[in-house]
């Protein structure tokens, strides 16, 4: 594809979508090819900055036409409401030879994160996931310093998040509509970049407690929670203790705190909004401090735009999408569930689709 701007198409318009597509469209490295979403008022407020973008109320038909449009990749940003079929989509794209982006609730069902990683490993496309934390500045520089040994051996990970509320709509209340509640919406995120950290190590045990309103959660987990405690142990000895929550007491709307211990020294990344939407990485030695990376304000749009980049260099298969298969599997144990759930097969008609793109 050499340095060419990728041909995207923009599959839901909801808030995650929208954040997507103004950010990578801002970026200049992409080219908006084609919008969908079977909600026209949605649809209808993303045409006046995209004028020159084909239009669709259907996934299924957008996909048909790709090979016409001369698209090279698809963004996704649909909700889990109509089970995973978000996984059926994904996989669609790639076997019609499309790059994909697609979010972090992948990770909702091990058996259908394993089928997209491998029909994009065979069909040899990209696949990229949605971390937002992974992308942001010092992340990267962070994870190369612990791997260069810099900290020493590493032994334990510390993280918190907590977010002012979760997500509403009818298919976020129960488990079997969402996939998970506040540690698949938050969580998700400090457990990839805890095995990030320490080198994408086997997860060997995962001693989860989950809560709704203050009531435990027996496993498996039926209910979307609202707080969850969730220690793990990995392959080597290192461990962790994750913290997601719609709910916590934080002392802030949004707080999302990682500690990283070595024997040689620590990261911290922190993000807590107060006056401003803050992000720092920062080294820790002895009781010396340093920061050394710092962004104004948590971006979003930062992990869309490193996969366009990507994706403008090469659409060939990343290995490093394997790793939410092993997320995905520690995800399944968080909850309880630990049998495998079939991902449904993309249909065709806006009646098979409509629902996923609806919220």
């Amino acid at each position: 594809m050499g340095e060419t701007r990728p041909r995207l198409g923009f599959v839901g318009l909801g808030s995650a979508g929208r954040d997507h597509l103004a950010a990578l469209a801002a970026s200049g490295a992409v080219e908006v090819t084609a919008l969908c979403d079977p909600d026209p008022e949605r649809l209808c407020a993303a045409v006046p900055d995209h004028r020159r973008a084909h239009c669709f109320d259907d996934a299924a038909e957008l996909l048909d036409t790709a090979g016409e449009l001369e698209l090279d990749g698809v963004v996704v940003a649909t909700p889990p409401a109509a089970g995973m079929e978000p996984i059926g989509l994904t996989v669609a794209a790639l076997e019609r030879g499309l790059a994909v982006l697609c979010p972090a609730l992948l990770t909702a069902d091990a058996a259908g994160c394993r089928r997209a990683v491998a029909t994009a490993r065979r069909a040899d496309r990209l696949l990229g996931v949605d971390y937002t934390y992974r992308a942001l500045p010092g992340v990267a520089r962070a994870v190369r310093r612990v791997g260069a040994g810099l900290l020493g051996p590493m032994m334990h990970v510390r993280g918190a998040v907590h977010g002012p509320s979760g997500p509403g709509g009818a298919g976020r209340r129960d488990a079997a509509g969402a996939g998970g509640g506040a540690f698949l919406d938050l969580g998700v995120h400090l457990l990839d970049l805890t095995r990030a950290l320490l080198g994408q190590p086997k997860v060997e045990s995962v001693a989860a407690r989950c809560f709704r309103g203050g009531r435990p959660l027996t496993p498996p987990v039926t209910e979307v929670e609202d707080f969850a405690a969730v220690p793990v142990e990995f392959a080597g000895g290192p461990s962790a203790d994750l913290v997601a929550s719609w709910s916590a007491h934080a002392g802030a709307g949004r707080v999302f705190q990682l500690e990283a211990f070595g024997a040689r020294g620590g990261l911290e990344l922190v993000r807590r909004d107060g006056a401003s939407d803050e992000f720092e990485v920062a080294v820790r030695e002895g009781r010396r401090r340093t920061v050394v990376a710092r962004a104004g304000e948590v971006d979003r749009g930062a992990a869309p735009v490193a996969w366009a980049r990507r994706l403008a260099r090469s659409p060939r298969f990343d290995p490093a999408a394997a790793g939410s298969v092993a997320v995905a599997e520690a995800i399944e144990r968080v909850y309880g569930r630990r049998a495998e759930r079939s991902s449904k097969p993309l249909g065709s008609g806006s009646a098979a689709i409509g629902a996923l793109v609806s919220a």
